[in-house]
């Protein structure tokens, strides 16, 4: 089995993580497929899948994989069942699936490498390092009372300022952990949002040094190429990927926001927003508990219904689509060995 070497993206939601992908999708030798979500539900339910020697548990991974990606969200070029999955994979196991499966969408795009984006990474990052030894993280990050205001106004996240704050915090944590142990192997790198939108070209031009790869204007151009078109048009939350870089972006939380929803996000996330250059514009910050109290009461308690049915149908039968296959694969008896 030849060296798979992807590069991982490791971001919160609601942060720029499809704009970075699709930056680099639009560099002439990179590939940046919409996310698929298959690596974090397949390492995240290994003890679910049994004995991969076993036939019948082979082909049930293999079923379960194709239907993940016959519920995108976004548009691949390849397609898959499990006739053509099983004939692409070199290696019977997890991580030959996932490599024969991303490899080969390379390929189509006729691109030599490619970043992968997956939610919450850390909570699995211990089968990607030991299933790929060889792969490379980016990091970025974003201001957290932009991503707040941003997950509040999503429709297919739960909750408001409160959950997005809560996976924001844990999520960078988590990524400032991994960024210290990897830094020293050269292996991570860290971009923020803000400089991605201020100052483009230098922040992609430091993002590809560290891909090794020369950079490439065509990737401002991100925004024109079809497939990005057709994404954005796909995805309610992707709208903005048709659109140049919006500098607008910045800053919305200052009247998007009110001054209770920022005390309690800089309380919560102060630590960690003083180690990533964010700024704190409240005067006085309260202990996380009383800022938290606070807001319940100006705002009750948090509400966390999905408000799927805003979304247009055709993403509404995807995103169920995709709910199903979790719903079986949780129905699996868990199994240690």
């Amino acid at each position: 089995m030849e060296p798979f070497s992807p590069v991982f993206l490791l971001c919160s939601e609601r942060s720029g993580s499809n704009l970075i992908v699709r930056l680099l999708d639009s560099h002439p030798d990179f590939c940046g497929p919409p996310p698929s979500h298959l690596i974090r539900t397949l390492a995240l339910n290994l003890s679910r899948f049994g004995d991969l020697r076993d036939d019948a548990a082979w082909r049930r991974v293999l079923d379960i994989s194709a239907r993940i990606l016959q519920h995108q969200l976004g548009i691949w070029h390849g397609t898959w069942d499990v006739a053509t999955l099983e004939d692409a994979v070199e290696e019977r196991s997890i991580r030959g699936i996932i490599k024969a499966i991303y490899s080969t969408e390379f390929a189509l795009q006729g691109k030599r490498g490619g970043i992968i984006k997956e939610n919450r990474i850390h909570s699995f990052l211990p089968y990607l390092m030991a299933a790929f030894p060889a792969a490379r993280y980016v990091w970025m990050t974003r201001e957290p009372k932009d991503m707040a205001l941003s997950w509040k106004h999503s429709s297919n996240h739960p909750g408001d300022v409160r959950q997005g704050t809560k996976v924001w915090l844990e999520d960078q944590r988590n990524f400032r952990q991994i960024h210290a142990s990897l830094r020293p192997f050269g292996t991570v790198h860290h971009l923020r949002y803000e400089d991605i939108i201020t100052t483009p070209q230098e922040t992609l031009e430091g993002l590809c040094a560290f891909l090794n790869v020369p950079y490439s204007p065509q990737m401002l151009d991100f925004h024109s190429k079809e497939e990005t078109k057709a994404n954005a048009a796909r995805i309610q939350n992707w709208e903005n990927l048709s659109k140049p870089l919006l500098a607008e972006n910045l800053g919305k939380y200052r009247t998007g926001l009110s001054e209770t929803e920022i005390r309690f996000i800089e309380a919560t996330c102060q630590e960690e927003m003083r180690a990533l250059g964010n700024e704190i514009v409240s005067p006085d910050l309260p202990s996380a508990e009383q800022a938290r109290a606070e807001l319940t009461a100006a705002f009750g308690q948090e509400d966390m219904t999905l408000r799927l049915k805003e979304l247009d149908a055709r993403e509404q039968r995807i995103r169920e689509g995709r709910q199903r296959v979790i719903d079986d694969i949780n129905q699996l008896p868990v199994s240690l060995y």
